[in-house]
């Protein structure tokens, strides 16, 4: 399908999902824009922002039919301090509430479709309920930040704009994320259960979240909260053994809950120890196809080249 006419800007498109999502949504024909904050980086596909002066360069947005905003600081690379927490959830309210305020003023920018990355986390710990994109919200940290992240939207609830909360799971993808982290570590056999290892851990394939992206723009009956994770999540140990099998090595650690309580604060417990089994349920009831529905085709692909 030619794809031309529709002009895609994305934020967060030097990062480690924005950036496949530019050459994936390129290659399938569409004119794709990122923004950047590096002045080094920009040229005719890439502009200069910084949403905490609330600077953006207006050009990005002439003719753009689809934003699909990204941005925010990455919330496993250091402890939750503070200060860093504040800076978590500032740098994703303050690139939302720029972009639709410029895209609404903008009078060259003809917006059809608002994609904003938010995250499964929103659900908080749920243990072994089923939760989809009607399920209401929970508590910690990351529910608050996705609640306040998803609410700075609110400035386009009201036009006739479609606006798609893409609450992602954790992205499988050698290259980058929580899988690239875990890989040294299980392929020199040391990789381990995490606390009881019963903790469900919603997930998705870098490739279906590629095609997923895709699909959304492309269907206009997908609007308001949509889960991008596979319709299989798997416990905290089925995605350990799943991952050792791949890589042809054993799994026979455990890292108790306290450890990890206290290696990594409240972030392990969060990221590491919370229980969310989240579905896509508006994606199926769409009629999307997941080439990489189970934990073992998707690592297995994934990590040929690793396992040689």
């Amino acid at each position: 399908m030619d794809h031309n006419t529709e002009t895609v800007l994305i934020s967060g498109a030097t990062g480690f999902i924005g950036s496949k999502l530019f050459d994936f949504l390129a290659a399938k024909g569409y004119r794709v824009r990122g923004l950047t904050r590096n002045r080094k980086t920009t040229n005719s596909n890439f502009y200069l922002w910084n949403p905490e002066e609330g600077f953006l360069d207006e050009r990005a947005l002439d003719n753009v039919s689809c934003i699909i905003n990204l941005a925010g600081e990455n919330i496993a690379s250091q402890r939750w301090t503070k200060n860093y927490k504040e800076k978590i959830r500032l740098s994703r309210i303050a690139s939302t509430k720029l972009l639709c305020k410029k895209a609404l003023e903008h009078p060259n920018c003809h917006l059809k479709t608002f994609i904003s990355a938010s995250a499964v986390g929103i659900y908080g710990d749920t243990g072994n309920d089923t939760v989809t994109e009607n399920s209401p919200t929970g508590r910690g940290f990351l529910s608050s930040v996705c609640k306040s992240w998803e609410s700075a939207l609110s400035l386009l609830d009201k036009g006739k704009i479609r606006v798609i909360r893409a609450r992602i799971g954790m992205v499988l993808s050698p290259e980058g994320g929580a899988l690239k982290k875990m890989l040294p570590l299980f392929k020199f056999g040391v990789g381990a259960v995490m606390g009881s290892g019963r903790q469900y851990v919603s997930w998705i394939d870098i490739r279906d979240l590629m095609r997923a992206f895709e699909f959304i723009i492309e269907n206009d009956k997908l609007c308001g909260a949509v889960n991008l994770v596979s319709p299989f999540p798997v416990t905290n140990r089925e995605f350990s053994k799943a991952l050792a099998v791949a890589l042809r090595r054993p799994l026979f650690l455990s890292m108790p809950k306290p450890a990890v309580s206290v290696l990594f604060g409240e972030m392990g417990r969060e990221l590491l120890l919370y229980s969310i089994r989240a579905i896509p349920q508006a994606l199926k009831e769409q009629g999307f196809v997941f080439e990489y529905p189970l934990i073992s085709d998707s690592l297995n692909t994934l990590l040929i080249k690793s396992s040689s």
